[in-house]
């Protein structure tokens, strides 16, 4: 079963901080999409999320169709971009006045632990990098129950790659190159 929704997250451009619109409002707000796996314990096993264009139903179909597989069990809030999600079973749970977070306990946990993150670790999220925040979110969450697949990944991939400096990895010539080929 896999839980699905849709949120939004603010942004912050050079010098201003984190602000954004109440609800619905794309006012300085980022929108996104995400998927949250549950075992039968109620447990969240792994995620995906996105960043999306709107809420259409083209769009969140669109993000179902390329994170679950044919088959899956979506369990979503009843919003009707929802609606006829081919070959796969939608139980919509209406929200009316309960709050979304009761209804959808799981998805909800991941999208309150995203904002936590973006403006803990990264004191607000740029516009241009959200991606990548969205990619490094869900590769922790999806490892951080699993010490071994971690290790082995990161292994991996400190053995398949050349050491770099510090001038190397920002895009720099280091002060040691200019004055060689000054020289």
């Amino acid at each position: 079963m896999i839980e699905t929704d849709e949120s939004s997250i603010p942004f912050r451009t050079k010098n201003e901080p984190v602000s954004g619109g109440q609800g619905r409002s794309h006012d300085g707000k980022l929108l996104i999409a995400g998927a949250a796996e549950c075992a039968q314990n109620g447990t969240i096993r792994r995620i995906r999320l996105s960043q999306i264009a709107n809420y259409t139903a083209n769009s969140l179909k669109e993000f179902i169709a390329k994170v679950t597989a044919d088959g899956s069990t979506i369990v979503t809030d009843g919003f009707s971009s929802y609606c006829k999600l081919a070959g796969r079973k939608h139980i919509p749970r209406t929200v009316g006045t309960m709050a979304a977070h009761i209804l959808l306990p799981s998805i909800h946990d991941v999208f309150a632990n995203l904002k936590r993150f973006g403006l803990g670790v990264y004191h607000g999220l740029r516009r241009k990098h959200i991606q990548a925040y969205l990619d490094e979110f869900t590769f922790r969450w999806n490892r951080k129950r699993s010490f071994e697949t971690a290790w082995s990944t990161l292994l991996g991939i400190g053995l398949n790659i050349l050491p770099m400096d510090y001038w190397s990895l920002t895009g720099r010539s280091s002060p040691n190159r200019r004055a060689q080929a000054a020289a």
